[in-house]
Formats: C-alpha cells, sequence, structure tokens
C-alpha cells in the first residue's frame, strides 16, 4: 500500500474532511455494519469467528450484519449480542483462543 498517497488523496473523497461523517461515495454505505467483520474473516476461512455487537448505533441490527456477511459469502459466526464489555467481565470468551482484529 502507498500510504502517503493515501494521505495525500483522501482528503478528496469527503465534503468536509475530517468533519465529514460520510464520504461522497456511497457504496460501502451499506456495509458499514460488519465492515471491520467482514475484513477479518474474508481469505481466513479456516478459523473460528465470534462478533460481540450490542447493536445499538443506528440503523445496526443482526439482520444488516448478517446479510452484509452472506453478500460476501461468508456464514455469519456466533454472535454475542450486548455490552462489549459488561459481556467480556462476565466471562463470555473464558476457556476460547482469542486473536483481536
Amino acid at each position: 500500500m502507498d500510504a502517503e498517497r493515501f494521505v495525500r488523496e483522501l482528503p478528496a473523497l469527503f465534503d468536509d474532511f475530517p468533519r465529514s461523517e460520510l464520504p461522497r461515495d456511497a457504496r460501502f454505505a451499506e456495509i458499514l455494519k460488519g465492515a471491520s467483520l467482514v475484513a477479518a474473516m474474508l481469505g481466513n476461512g479456516d478459523r473460528q469467528f465470534v462478533a460481540i455487537d450490542s447493536f445499538a448505533l443506528a440503523g445496526g441490527s443482526r439482520a444488516t450484519l448478517e446479510a452484509n456477511l452472506r453478500s460476501f459469502g461468508l456464514d455469519p459466526p456466533e454472535i454475542l449480542e450486548g455490552d462489549v464489555f459488561e459481556l467480556l467481565d462476565g466471562g463470555v470468551l473464558e476457556g476460547r483462543r482469542v486473536g483481536v482484529c
């Protein structure tokens, strides 16, 4: 990746960079929910994934996440719903080998 080019061209993708909430090009708007999960799962089909989400952000839902994953040919992983800190404090991942992406 050409990091200098990325930094140079990034502002032109927004109307009022860095204050714009969304880029001008809305082609990825539909996958904003789960984008990091999609990125982590692509090419790593032999791994077990667990997603944690409260779905509290506007427009977020389990159905949207699952649809986005399927649009990339990915089977939804185990999805734990709730506050990530409460779930982790409660030991929801205890006994699992965890890598963070």
